[in-house]
């Protein structure tokens, strides 16, 4: 049976642009092109009748703009995947269009290759964005969400504006991309476009949304992984700030929070504040989950650790009985 290709349409004016556009994907084994537009009106007619996986949008098309069409088809098919094909750099157009839904971000100047690599991200469920641009998201998105939020206090934003700029479209592909950069090793780009969606997040919604110390946890992860381990440390105890002062002690998440603490502190060797969070966690996991749940069970086990690597066999024997009981 042959693999399924991937259907692509393509809306750009300019007949040289569509041309080479449509050669690039040809030469691709697991794409096809479906059809070809000239205007924002005419793409969207064409994503009716041809259902395409993937829709090529160049911003600046006549009659319906690229961004308004990108909107539309959004609104009726969320399923297809909208990369938009510009020159613009600017921050206002990079922000609109995520804004309007938009999957990826591919400017005209970059490569062939760059083409497939972010039609098979936005298939595969991962946002796209050229890291040559991606210092620009983080300016244009803060710039974009601060706009905003200077409107809604002047009286001036239309509920279909703001919601045409809600928070969680905005921050959600953000965090889309960071972990596609994250994939790809991309990690100094992961990190910056963390910290857009945080500045974003912040900005429209205060820094004790639980969305935030989310994104936090997973900056911290990302310099965990590079052993960057103060600066790791130092969002690991925000994020646990924020969740303790939002949720209480007794929550599981709170319980993570310490735990990547501990986790972090076990690695550099720095056992007794390592045996100090593990305890704190699991407390609350007795508390939360139960002495027998499985993740009460695996704190035990890292408890015990730490106490053996500590040489206090007693307590570490104590704890292994308390990882293995049932």
């Amino acid at each position: 049976m042959a693999p399924k290709l991937t259907k692509v349409l393509i809306a750009e004016d300019s007949p040289t642009t569509r041309a080479m556009l449509k050669t690039v994907l040809q030469r691709a084994s697991d794409m096809e092109v479906v059809g070809d537009a000239e205007s924002g009106d005419m793409v969207l007619n064409k994503a009716e009748l041809l259902h395409p996986d993937v829709v090529l949008m160049d911003v600046g098309l006549p009659g319906l703009s690229g961004l308004e069409a990108t909107k539309r088809i959004k609104q009726s098919h969320p399923e297809v995947k909208v990369i938009m094909v510009t020159a613009n750099e600017s921050d206002a157009v990079i922000f609109d269009a995520f804004s309007a839904g938009a999957d990826g971000y591919y400017l005209k100047s970059n490569s062939a290759d760059s083409l497939l690599q972010a039609v098979r991200s936005v298939v595969s469920g991962a946002a796209w964005l050229h890291p040559a641009i991606a210092s620009r998201v983080l300016r244009s998105c803060v710039i974009g969400a601060t706009k905003l939020i200077d409107r809604k206090r002047n009286g001036t934003a239309d509920s279909a504006h703001s919601k045409q700029y809600s928070k969680h479209q905005n921050v959600n592909k953000l965090v889309a991309i960071a972990r596609d950069f994250e994939d790809s090793g991309k990690l100094d780009d992961a990190e910056l476009i963390l910290e857009a969606a945080v500045a974003l997040c912040e900005k429209l919604s205060g820094a004790h949304d639980p969305e935030v110390t989310s994104i936090i946890t997973l900056q911290a992860d990302i310099l965990y992984t590079q052993e960057k381990f103060v600066q790791a440390e130092r969002l690991y105890l925000k994020a646990l700030e924020l969740r303790h002062q939002s949720l209480g002690y007794e929550n599981a998440e709170v319980a993570q929070s310490l735990e990547n603490l501990a986790n972090l502190y076990d690695t550099r060797s720095n056992y007794a504040e390592a045996e100090h969070y593990y305890y704190w966690s699991l407390k609350i996991r007795e508390k939360v989950d139960g002495p027998d749940n499985p993740l009460t069970h695996e704190t035990c086990s890292k408890l015990a650790w730490v106490y053996r690597a500590q040489g206090k066999i007693d307590q570490a024997d104590e704890m292994t009985k308390r990882a293995t009981r049932k």
